[in-house]
């Protein structure tokens, strides 16, 4: 009973410490809408060609809200995919605090530096490329819309400006089924004081449903289970780590910190693991977005990337500081 009421105290103090960030976040957002100086639909820093770049200098804040405020504006349709993985692959969950919290040891903060910078390069660098590779594979929609409109015919253009119209009244209808900002609704006369509210709420009492439930599921795990996992073989330990770090909880990323600091865990090894651990994110990916194809093609993209610089930060680096 009292490891019971530990997992849902840690679930409390998880989701509370969320909360002030979603709510900042999504006010900043429908002020900026207000006031007109975003249009989330189209601003530069969501989805112009540096988007990656915004989005994983965010994710390198430790806070793991980002990477669930990131999914719900892709989610929306309102942030390029590219930030999205930049994103995922920059936050770090617990990872930077603990380590900062070792300020005694010089060697541990160089340490933080490093990870930081490396996850900041890694989720720019992986942010273009996924954007590449899905604009190609996701854009057969795209090229029949293009085709269409580019159709040369003199009683064409009413037409095309009647489908143009019935696209985005389609599009801004399903947007509005999960957003009711200022920009979303339409009303841009009126502050939309209570959405942001609203949505901070919705947010967290669905992140605190699945810290519950995952907490529980690790206390019956253990996570000196979950450090006898990783101390495998050391061939094997990237891909354990990119194992563990999948678990959307923070435990996950305090039990990979711990052990690296220990000893216990290549840097390589905590790079992957790091890496795929994006929180909440991914569950809110799979329980929003319904284009399980791509979905699948941006997870599969992040656990492959983690695991290609994992392993090559696991065998270089000891022959770099060796």
């Amino acid at each position: 009973m009292a490891e019971w009421l530990d997992v849902l105290l840690d679930a409390t103090l998880d989701t509370l410490k969320m909360v002030p960030v979603l709510l900042v976040v999504y006010y900043l957002i429908e002020l900026l809408e207000y006031k007109k100086v975003i249009k989330l639909g189209s601003s530069n820093i969501f989805q112009g060609k540096a988007s990656p770049v915004y989005a994983a200098l965010f994710g390198c804040i430790p806070q793991c809200g980002f990477s669930v405020i990131a999914t719900d504006l892709y989610t929306q349709g309102n942030l390029a995919v590219g930030a999205l993985v930049a994103i995922y692959i920059a936050t770090s969950d617990e990872a930077i605090p603990i380590m900062f919290s070792n300020i005694t040891n010089p060697s541990v903060l160089i340490d933080m530096l490093v990870l930081i910078g490396i996850k900041i390069v890694f989720g720019i660098s992986a942010g273009y490329l996924v954007q590449f590779v899905c604009n190609k594979l996701f854009k057969e929609k795209k090229e029949i819309d293009e085709d269409f409109d580019s159709f040369d015919s003199p009683f064409a253009a009413p037409v095309q400006q009647g489908v143009r119209a019935n696209r985005f009244v389609e599009k801004d209808r399903k947007i509005n089924m999960t957003c009711n900002c200022s920009y979303c609704s339409g009303d841009s006369t009126k502050f939309m004081w209570q959405n942001p509210l609203f949505k901070t709420l919705r947010t967290a009492a669905y992140v605190f449903v699945i810290n519950l439930i995952l907490g529980t599921i690790i206390m019956f795990i253990g996570e000196e289970r979950l450090a006898e996992f990783l101390q495998s073989s050391y061939a094997f330990q990237p891909i354990v780590a990119v194992l563990v770090g999948l678990i959307p909880n923070c435990a996950a990323s305090i039990v990979l910190t711990e052990l690296y600091i220990e000893g216990g865990l290549t840097f390589g090894s905590i790079i992957a693991g790091l890496s795929v651990n994006a929180g909440l994110g991914m569950l809110f990916l799979i329980k929003n977005s319904k284009d399980v194809k791509k979905n699948a093609f941006i997870i599969g993209s992040i656990i492959t990337l983690a695991l290609i610089v994992g392993y090559a930060i696991h065998y270089i680096a000891p022959l770099i500081i060796g």
